[in-house]
């Protein structure tokens, strides 16, 4: 099966020096679920027969503990009714908002390697995915 955006590409991971590296950052997670997780046959999940939005759930579980270093927390999250901008036939499953207290606690947290540990179980949950670093306007 052909896979969306999973990984971040060496050109996006420049967003990251743009940052206020003193300031909040909010990820903006947009999330494809596949039908049915495809996890690498050697894998302790591989055979559970979950679908995408399970595995993802494991992934959450599996990270908790990094997120909590970080002092991350989910700041807004919604249930997605549809695409009205945008091209015909987009849908994401869910959209959410995390909030890291900078931009370094955000690379700590995705070089953790209980963090590593429980990535697998993202791939293996997501057709497609968008991850956007925001933060406020400078004033």
């Amino acid at each position: 099966m052909e896979t969306g955006f999973l990984a971040p590409s060496p050109s996006n991971l420049k967003a990251i020096a743009k940052a206020n590296p003193d300031k909040p950052v909010h990820m903006l997670n947009f999330l494809k679920f596949k039908e049915r997780a495809e996890y690498a046959a050697d894998h302790e999940h591989a055979d559970n027969g979950w679908n995408g939005q399970r595995a993802y759930q494991q992934y959450s579980t599996e990270i908790a503990g990094p997120i909590a270093r970080a002092e991350a927390k989910i700041v807004w999250q919604n249930t997605v009714h549809g695409t009205i901008i945008g091209p015909d036939g987009e849908q994401w499953d869910a959209i959410f908002v995390v909030e890291y207290p900078n931009v370094s606690a955000f690379q700590t947290m995705v070089s953790d390697p209980e963090y590593l540990a429980g990535a697998p179980n993202r791939s293996a949950a997501l057709a497609d995915s968008r991850l956007f670093l925001t933060q406020p306007p400078e004033a």
